[in-house]
This record gives structure tokens, sequence and C-alpha cells, in this order.
């Protein structure tokens, strides 16, 4: 089975990154839990084009790419770690690359 995630990157959800993180690392009332929220939260982006920006808009989903971000790549890690336990429990061998 191959499972192309090419833009995965651009996908998490962060309100689930966020109960992910909180579940397994720490707990809600914590300065980690507190960190980890402010992370993905307020994040907006802006287009550029023929001299021209647009209006701010939301980001709800994505992390940094790994280049950029250690924590991005932690994000991910968590983000699909259920992945790898669901195929487990299936019993279909698995293994997790990501280049980017």
């Amino acid at each position: 089975m191959l499972l192309d995630l090419s833009a995965a990157y651009d996908t998490v959800d962060h309100q689930v990154l966020l109960s992910d993180l909180s579940s397994r690392f720490c707990h809600q009332s914590s300065t980690a839990h507190s960190w980890f929220q402010s992370y993905p939260s307020n994040r907006t982006q802006t287009f550029h084009f023929a001299g021209s920006q647009s209006p701010a808009f939301p980001v709800d989903c994505s992390v940094p790419r790994p280049q950029g971000s250690v924590l991005g790549s932690l994000s991910f890690s968590a983000y699909t770690e259920d992945v790898v336990d669901l195929l487990d429990r299936h019993k279909v061998q698995s293994h997790l690359y990501s280049d980017f």
C-alpha cells in the first residue's frame, strides 16, 4: 500500500493537532499546552499579485515545513502517528518517510 502525503503539511488541522499534542505531551492547564496552543493560533496569509496585496486570510490548517521549523516536523509526526497505530492494529507493516 502506498499512501502519498505530498501536501500533507498543508492539511494538518490546527484543532486536531492541538488535541493530539495535548493528549500525548501535556495537560490542558500546563505552560507547554499554552505554548503549543499559541504556535498555530492567529496565523494569516496574504497574496501579492501584479502589485496588489489581498486582505489577510485566516489559516486554520498547515504547519511550517521542516526546513524552517523543528516544531513543524514534530507536529506532523504527532498528527500522523495515529495512522501507524491503525495499521499496526490491523497487522499491516508500514514505513513512513518524509522528504521535503
